[in-house]
């Protein structure tokens, strides 16, 4: 404290004050003595009621506080690096459960923010490259509340859609681009396939041919890891189907397509529904 007053030389609010009064507080010390030596070395005493208050006037004068000179990393029971987003749920779990167990304590979990947008990146770039895209989704965009997600995508990009049974009425199959009534044209022809909420069980076939195409490409959006993991889509994202979709809307924004009304796709699906539906209604 002598050094810094001589290389300060002049009043200077009581270096970390906070600290001395609670170091007084727990050994019973008291700082009247602390207190009047300061004063008789040249050092302006302030005074606080309280440690915060200390801390906050301490943290004013030098232009740094607590929060920038503790090393947090140190200070905490665990710090994991997240290593990749389909490591990401276990690296999760792992630090809430040293958190709370055995005695409380803060960890650490770095996010690189790079893992998950390269992916949303990756799956931009197959559906602007299809030919015949096709969006599926099931109650797992209901559960998210993604509806508005979904239909801004489907908007954004004219990507026709087929939801599953348990996804309908998240977006209306009189919807010009609903697959509804096309469903074997759609999964059988499709070449790239945005699987959203929906697991690819015997109501979609497994994924498999002969209903769909042996060269299609899928992209599973799915909170389950082990469901992705178990059917080995070309991109596999583990999250929640708003929040993913709302990243895949952003990035599409950057760099927007649209597939036309009169696109062949588009057209082959539409005219497949209609004759549907009169051949229904024959």
């Amino acid at each position: 404290m002598c050094y810094f007053c001589k290389e300060k030389k002049k009043d200077i609010i009581f270096l970390m004050v906070s600290s001395l009064v609670l170091f007084c507080q727990i050994f019973l010390t008291p700082i009247t003595s602390i207190s009047t030596r300061a004063v008789s070395l040249g050092i302006r005493f302030i005074a606080f009621h309280n440690e915060q208050s200390a801390r906050y006037a301490t943290s004013g004068y030098t232009g740094r506080g607590d929060f920038q000179e503790l090393d947090q990393i140190e200070a905490t029971k665990l710090s994991i690096k997240a290593t990749g987003i389909h490591k990401l749920l276990g690296e999760v779990f792992d630090v809430l459960d040293c958190a709370v167990n055995g005695h409380p304590g803060g960890c650490y979990l770095k996010l690189i923010s790079h893992l998950l947008s390269s992916k949303i990146e990756k799956v931009a770039e197959l559906l602007r490259r299809a030919e015949r895209a096709l969006v599926v989704f099931g109650k797992g965009v209901a559960y998210a509340r993604a509806e508005d997600e979904l239909r801004k995508l489907v908007e954004t990009t004219g990507i026709p859609f087929l939801p599953t049974p348990m996804g309908k009425g998240i977006l209306p199959d009189t919807n010009d681009l609903a697959a509804t009534d096309a469903r074997s044209l759609s999964i059988g022809k499709c070449d790239v396939a945005l699987v959203v909420g929906a697991r690819l069980n015997w109501l979609l076939h497994f994924g498999e041919p002969p209903k769909w195409s042996s060269n299609v490409k899928f992209i599973l959006v799915d909170v389950n890891e082990e469901e992705i993991e178990l059917r080995m889509p070309s991109v596999g994202l583990v999250g929640d189907a708003k929040k993913i979709v709302c990243m895949l809307n952003k990035k599409i924004k950057d760099t927007p397509f649209c597939f036309a009304r009169n696109h062949p796709w588009v057209d082959s699906i539409a005219t497949k529904a209609k004759d549907y539906v009169l051949k229904m209604e024959a």
